[in-house]
């Protein structure tokens, strides 16, 4: 994601479309984002929309189980041969 000044985490943001955010937790380093602050603080952006708290907030087993369920559902979905 560095290289991509925060691209890498470009996922995120389909998620939670409103964000202006793609990084969500600490680790993802998102450049871009940090530019947009950046604008903001001199006043040439505004409304900068960050991701929702209780995704911040979320515990890893939380996403555990996310991702366990929508790989059932999407399990669900496929047709067997």
């Amino acid at each position: 994601a560095l290289l991509t000044l925060g691209e890498g985490w470009h996922n995120n943001h389909h998620h939670h479309m409103l964000s202006c955010r793609q990084g969500f937790r600490w680790w993802q380093i998102d450049i871009t984002y940090y530019g947009l602050v950046l604008l903001s603080w001199l006043g040439l952006v505004w409304d900068l929309r960050k991701p929702p708290t209780d995704v911040l907030n979320a515990t890893r087993a939380a996403r555990t189980r996310a991702l366990v369920t929508a790989a059932a559902v999407k399990a669900a979905e496929t047709p067997t041969p």
